[in-house]
């Protein structure tokens, strides 16, 4: 689906099995967010079935 990210149009898939959301680094800095870094990586599988580790989290995040 289509959504906007602070007036950035953002394609979002939504996965109704999934614990946390991923986005990608690169739309995180494009938008902006203030990143964080997690006190402990964890292990995302992405869509495309590809697997991530993650080091950073986005606390909070408006999304249209």
């Amino acid at each position: 689906m289509e959504g906007k990210i602070y007036d950035r149009v953002v394609s979002i898939l939504i996965d109704p099995r999934s614990n946390y959301s991923y986005v990608n680094p690169d739309l995180v800095d494009k938008c902006g967010l203030r990143k964080e870094v997690h006190a402990k990586s964890w292990l995302v599988q992405l869509a495309i079935g590809t697997k991530k580790r993650v080091y950073h989290w986005v606390r909070a995040c408006a999304l249209s």
